[in-house]
């Protein structure tokens, strides 16, 4: 990577699949004329890899990419936002709001119809899912923050299958224990 002049956009760092344009985080960006410089490592060559320290900030989708952004925020002084595939309202918005801030436009006044139509599904989902025992498997979902907020939906915690145990997943691990859950956990290799 290469320092650029003329900063703009945004990175995303650690999209691994293909259908980026199909998410919503990058349909808020590109309706409120955002551009997406750089999506590593599913869309990049090595040209536009070098070019990607000409951003105004990197958006991590994947923890598998903090280790990236943490190195361009310490060699390039670009900020990051580490947004996740959360499912928890509270996170997901505070995401947005951080990067409204960092790149100085309001993008909460655009998610607010979907505030509603989240609240509105997580009832309906309650109602069906409540005082149901689930294990947790292997999904792209991060395992122990997925168990929490099943937790929240009033399912019983019964089987975690984990891969590792990471940093980001301790707050979450401990949220399981101070609910009282003490499930079987399996590995995943």
């Amino acid at each position: 990577m290469q320092k650029q002049d003329d900063l703009d956009g945004v990175n995303i760092l650690g999209h691994r699949q293909g259908g980026i344009e199909n998410t919503e985080l990058f349909k808020v960006l590109t309706s409120k004329g955002i551009k997406v410089n750089v999506i590593i490592p599913s869309k990049c060559t090595i040209e536009t890899i070098k070019t990607a320290p000409k951003t105004k900030l990197n958006i991590v989708t994947d923890m598998i990419a903090l280790e990236l952004a943490e190195n361009m925020k310490k060699n390039f002084d670009i900020p990051y936002v580490f947004f996740d595939k959360n499912m928890e309202k509270k996170i997901i918005n505070n995401n947005y709001k951080m990067i409204s801030e960092l790149l100085s436009i309001d993008l909460i006044k655009h998610l607010e119809s979907m505030e509603k139509e989240y609240d509105e599904c997580l009832e309906k989902i309650k109602k069906i899912t409540f005082g149901k025992s689930f294990i947790y498997g292997n999904t792209p979902m991060m395992p122990c923050e997925t168990s929490s907020f099943l937790i929240d939906l009033g399912m019983i915690l019964k089987l975690i299958q984990l891969r590792e145990l990471y940093n980001v997943d301790l707050k979450w691990k401990k949220y399981i224990v101070d609910k009282g859950y003490n499930p079987y956990v399996t590995r995943n290799l």
